[in-house]
């Protein structure tokens, strides 16, 4: 899934111009819940190009988007907290989205959020059409039955992929 990382290696040679590359800007967006410190984790690793990865991670409520596609800049988040600077606020330019939570529960939206990101062309690990979808729980339910319908029935007439009994009235 995450094939275009690499492990940093110092007997890799690197030109200068991927030394002096900018590094990729990935915001990941995880609840507090989630202890994972990314960070960490991606500590190490860089994209094919060479370039080193630099981590945000933060959750939906921390982040208010400004996007502008045809200029110059074409996204600016501005965090209200992260991880990395838990007391104040920063702003940062994304290139790449990793996100670890829903973006709609109840009594939460932040699908406007969400849209910033997608209207800017900010690339995710999980599709936002994908995530977007999800906030509908008859778009995942259809989802499920189409793909039972694509396994179909095993040899004694069970389905392959079982579904779960549902309704839904419009």
């Amino acid at each position: 899934m995450l094939s275009f990382l690499r492990r940093n290696s110092s007997t890799l040679d690197t030109g200068a111009a991927e030394r002096n590359a900018p590094p990729l800007q990935l915001l990941v967006i995880a609840s507090d819940k989630d202890k994972a410190e990314w960070a960490t984790l991606m500590n190490g690793l860089s994209v094919e190009d060479g370039r080193s990865i630099e981590v945000t991670q933060c959750g939906w409520d921390d982040i208010m988007c400004a996007a502008e596609p045809k200029s110059s800049v074409p996204i600016v988040v501005h965090l209200r907290k992260s991880k990395l600077h838990p007391k104040r606020p920063t702003t940062l330019r994304p290139d790449f989205a990793l996100i670890r939570n829903e973006v709609s529960v109840p009594g939460k939206d932040y699908r406007n959020q969400m849209f910033g990101l997608m209207f800017a062309g900010v690339q995710s690990v999980n599709s936002f059409s994908s995530i977007y979808s999800f906030c509908e729980k008859a778009v995942v339910q259809a989802e499920l039955f189409n793909i039972s319908r694509r396994c179909g029935m095993d040899a004694n007439g069970d389905e392959i992929f079982p579904g779960t009994t549902s309704t839904t009235r419009s």
